[in-house]
């Protein structure tokens, strides 16, 4: 069975001929993938429209019985590759961020041309950073000037 994740688009589903066509999300931009069904998706958020089903959609759906596949019927042989013995990876902790206070900071530039916003941001990082700025330039004062 085809993956496909970060599905941001359905773009044709031609179910005669047994394939999909989606755009999916990647680093350098946008992936048009086509491939054979059946195939996993996962979608991005905010692909779909939400929608509410009618109240006897709703009693249809509770009696509706789900399929429940298991190792044989997905035609899997090696166990240690399933489950929470088959994951790579393991959580150890779960937190959410500190809050912080701070606000957003407006960093005013002599002409918005982007040289000179460059070399705006570069100075008050070198200016926060010190250390990063002695790395870079022994030569330079703890402001990130040159001397």
């Amino acid at each position: 069975m085809q993956l496909l994740t970060y599905v941001s688009k359905i773009v044709s589903l031609d179910l005669a001929a047994r394939e999909i066509v989606v755009h999916r999300r990647s680093e350098g931009g946008v992936q048009v993938l086509k491939t054979r069904l059946p195939a996993l998706i996962t979608v991005l958020e905010g692909i779909n429209e939400m929608r509410f089903a009618s109240l006897a959609d709703m009693f249809r759906a509770e009696r509706h019985r789900l399929t429940i596949w298991s190792k044989d019927d997905a035609h899997i042989e090696d166990v240690t590759k399933i489950g929470l013995k088959g994951s790579p990876t393991a959580v150890s902790k779960v937190f959410a961020p500190t809050p912080t206070n701070r606000r957003a900071e407006i960093i005013e530039t002599q002409s918005g041309q982007p040289v000179d916003l460059a070399a705006t941001l570069v100075a008050k990082l070198l200016s926060r950073h010190p250390d990063v700025a002695l790395a870079i330039n022994p030569s330079l004062e703890p402001d990130g000037r040159s001397l």
